[in-house]
């Protein structure tokens, strides 16, 4: 019963529903790269998120090592989490598609591991019923071109 819950909780959440305390998020601007003119040499759009993995008790140690595993690109040697954006010219709008990016990762580490089960072979009465079937169909098919 519990992982059936578990699968109707993440089959209709999103990852909107993931609550991340900004507080302990560290934003940071640059200057972003790409083409935009005199604007990209001007403003400083690029968005930077980061805070430590090990310090984050909004998640628990399961989220942290799934993380780990699953967006180790995103992890440095101290063991902090750094994300980026710099998809649109607008300061705020970068900030709000790297969390929401974050949002995302961590929803994806918030889902059970599915469990892997193997399917058992068909039993000799449903092999001798599948091969029955075959010859009734194959023997109908035979009488439709007799001439």
């Amino acid at each position: 019963m519990f992982k059936f819950q578990q699968l109707l909780i993440t089959k209709f959440c999103s990852y909107r529903s993931v609550i991340i305390p900004k507080e302990k998020l560290e934003c940071r601007f640059s200057k972003s790269s790409g083409p935009g003119g005199q604007h990209v040499n001007k403003t400083n759009s690029k968005a930077e998120i980061r805070f430590n993995l090990q310090t984050a008790d909004w998640l628990n140690d399961d989220q942290k090592k799934k993380f780990i595993r699953l967006y180790p690109n995103y992890v440095n040697k101290e063991g902090e989490i750094i994300l980026t954006s710099q998809f649109t010219r607008e300061q705020s709008k970068n900030l709000e598609d790297a969390i929401d990016k974050l949002k995302e990762m961590i929803f994806e580490c918030s889902k059970p591991d599915k469990t892997q089960f193997t399917i058992p072979p068909p039993s000799q009465y449903k092999i001798q019923q599948r091969v029955q079937c075959k010859r009734q169909r194959s023997d109908v098919k035979k009488t439709r071109n007799i001439k």
